[in-house]
């Protein structure tokens, strides 16, 4: 994300209202800075005035710290001259997500002693490990800043195999221990529910070879349908900096933002093979090598996952059922009850 921590702040002021459901958009989604995990939201929809620069349009505002397990980023709007009751700026959050803490799952498989990984060295006392391995990223989306009406759910899913290798060489009479990893990620897909709909995504890398150089920018390109095959979104990024989005007529543009935002600059597949390498490196111990067939998870499972998405989902359904009541009190203490429970920090 390219900065250690990051809390909230207001959106620039916009003569532009926020966007209405079903109205198609052109938008940038355009990093601060450097070590800045916020993004400005620019409108590309007609060209700027002559003489004067394109002006930020909405904020996604990126709120996380450096050992928090998740992270959150809000879409926010400032209309011109917005300010709360004591005359300070004022932000309206038109929706929220989750970042949830990525899950590792592995499993000790056999090593291929003909791989020249493990005899790239000549030593005494080596040990190895090989596992496949699955991790997965998932991502909440909400409708409203309290995250208690959940509308839609991300995951991305890295399948492949990681090799880990410890060998000790002789210098000058003096031990040495050498520890060596790597690992080969061998398909990336994507899930999409949004409004009790499944997605489709599709992925393109259209970047050059030397893409990996810090000189050249990836070029990444997504395209989100529906079930019965109508595009709804167009993302293209480089992954760290910028992401060109557009949404189509017809579908929610705040939660296709937010969407947009986690696939092209949280969840890429160049940060989720970086991903898989430093929690496989991390997790995966060579006290394992004999016990092919073991099998571990890190992380916030698939069942915590779904547990918190489907209490977010009750939480919504009883704040509509006592609203409708008129039963105020009452449906603030139990949608927070829910909201809480629903906290994957606290699962």
């Amino acid at each position: 994300m390219g900065c250690c921590c990051s809390g909230e702040e207001h959106a620039a002021e916009s003569d532009v209202p926020p966007p209405k459901w079903g109205q198609p958009l052109k938008v940038k989604l355009q990093k601060q800075g450097m070590l800045d995990a916020d993004f400005n939201v620019i409108d590309m929809t007609k060209p700027p005035d002559p003489g004067e620069e394109r002006k930020p349009w909405m904020l996604m505002d990126m709120v996380g710290g450096l050992f928090d397990a998740d992270w959150t980023f809000y879409l926010k709007h400032r209309s011109a001259g917005q300010v709360d009751a004591e005359g300070k700026a004022e932000s309206s959050t038109l929706g929220a997500a989750t970042l949830v803490y990525p899950e590792l799952r592995y499993r000790v498989i056999p090593s291929a002693h003909a791989d020249p990984f493990f005899h790239n060295a000549k030593g005494h006392g080596e040990s190895y490990i090989t596992v496949d391995f699955e991790l997965s990223r998932r991502c909440l989306l909400y409708a409203d800043r309290e995250m208690t009406r959940c509308v839609g759910r991300l995951e991305i899913a890295a399948t492949g195999v990681y090799k880990k290798k410890k060998y000790i060489t002789k210098k000058d009479g003096k031990k040495h221990t050498h520890v060596a990893d790597t690992h080969v990620t061998q398909r990336i897909h994507y899930k999409v529910n949004v409004y009790n709909s499944d997605m489709v995504i599709k992925f393109i890398d259209h970047s050059p070879p030397d893409a990996d150089n810090i000189f050249t920018a990836r070029s990444l390109e997504w395209s989100v349908w529906n079930n019965v095959g109508a595009e709804l979104c167009r993302i293209k990024s480089d992954g760290d900096n910028f992401a060109d989005v557009t949404t189509m007529e017809g579908v929610d543009p705040v939660n296709t933002l937010l969407a947009a935002f986690a696939i092209g600059v949280q969840m890429d597949p160049p940060q989720i093979n970086e991903m898989c390498e430093r929690e496989c490196n991390k997790e995966v111990q060579l006290d394992e090598r004999d016990s092919i067939g073991h099998a571990e998870a890190h992380g916030t499972s698939q069942e915590q996952f779904e547990l918190h998405y489907e209490i977010a989902r009750q939480a919504r359904r009883v704040e509509v059922d006592l609203a409708a009541a008129g039963v105020a009190v009452a449906q603030r203490w139990v949608v927070e009850m829910l909201r809480l429970g629903a906290d994957t920090r606290r699962l």
